[in-house]
């Protein structure tokens, strides 16, 4: 989970890192247009939250239970088979 962790963080800075050149080089940046500054705030706040979860273990083994029980076919979706 770690790793995916931290996958993420350098996928997120690497973009981050992109716009941020973009943003310096093509636009009106030095007019005070750093539109730049939009996407690092909302998707840090969703790798934050990413974060929070894999080093505090995320769900709970209640909340796992439920999901591995909804994905193992123990629930069916649609209409019933008739065999």
């Amino acid at each position: 989970m770690r790793s995916t962790c931290s996958t993420y963080t350098l996928r997120y800075l690497a973009v981050i890192l992109m716009l941020f050149v973009i943003n310096a080089t093509r636009t009106d940046a030095e007019q005070g247009n750093w539109w730049v500054l939009y996407p690092p705030s909302e998707w840090g706040v969703a790798l934050v939250v990413h974060a929070v979860l894999t080093v505090t273990g995320g769900l709970s083994s209640w909340d796992e239970h439920e999901v591995k029980s909804s994905y193992s076919g123990s629930r069916s979706i649609g209409p019933p088979r008739s065999d």
